[in-house]
Parts: structure tokens; sequence; C-alpha cells
């Protein structure tokens, strides 16, 4: 009968006994992010694209990989060979989802085109204010279960 206690798996484990690392999962991160020093820092799994959405998908369907990238590949090239991995490509696809859907609810649903004041504090200031629309639209339909119409 073993005496130390058997370490437990991620699912397993209760959100205070997981690490930062674990909470986050991993973190699906646009091109303008690639490079050596965001791909080899410590810290959750990154999936940092390489290059351009439909250059991604072209590569995963007309040179799809296999398994864990080769061993003498820089960071650049491992994380090319990852996205052409089924599993990779797969993950990727929800970034587009995920991090595009509040602008584009911004956009088309609220009619918010383009910014009314001139200069970078109160285009912060507008952009905050809608960000607060949204999220208190995010609690209302959750409270309600109603989505808030569109306008237009």
């Amino acid at each position: 009968m073993p005496t130390t206690p058997q370490e437990k798996t991620p699912e397993e484990k209760t959100p205070e006994e997981k690490t930062p690392e674990e909470l986050i999962g991993i973190m699906l991160v646009d091109a303008g992010y690639c490079s050596n020093e965001n791909l080899t820092e410590p810290g959750p799994d990154r999936l940092i694209a390489t290059g351009k959405s439909r250059d991604l998908e072209a590569a995963a369907s007309e040179q799809p990989a296999d398994g864990p990238s080769p061993a003498d590949a820089d960071p650049i090239r491992a994380r090319t060979h990852r996205l052409r991995t089924e599993e990779g490509i797969t993950t990727y696809r929800k970034r587009s989802h995920i991090a595009e859907t509040p602008f584009a609810h911004a956009k088309h649903n609220l009619g918010f085109r383009r910014f009314i004041g001139r200069g970078l504090d109160r285009a912060t200031s507008e952009w905050s204010f809608h960000a607060a629309v949204h999220n208190i639209g995010k609690i209302l339909t959750r409270l309600t279960g109603d989505p808030l119409p569109a306008i237009g």
C-alpha cells in the first residue's frame, strides 16, 4: 500500500487547488504577439499564430502535421508545426469567435462604427462606455433570459 498521496489531475482539483496555468488552460493569440520571447516565456500554454488565419488554414489542410514538432525546431517552427496538427488548428479556430464577438456586437447590434470625440482620452472613454453597455446587456440577458433587441 503506497504511503505517498497520489497527485490529482487538473480535472480533479478544485479551483482553489489549481495553479494559474491550470485555471487559464490555453491562450489563443494572434500573430501580432508571435516572437521567440513570447513563445518561450514560462506560464500558461499559448497557441500563438505564426501568420494570417487563412494561411494557417491552408497549411493545415495542404500539409497537415502529426505528433510533436522536430526536436531541432526553433520556437516559431515548432508553433507552426503545432498549428498544422488537427488538434492545433481546431483549437485555434475558436479564437476568432471568442475574440471578435464583442467587436462585432458593438459594430452591428449597437451601431458603433466610429468614435465621436477626438483624441485618445475621449476615444478611450467612449470605448469604455460601449464595453460597459455590452457587459450590462450580458448581465440583463443572464437575469431575464431574453436578449436585448438589436438597434438599427
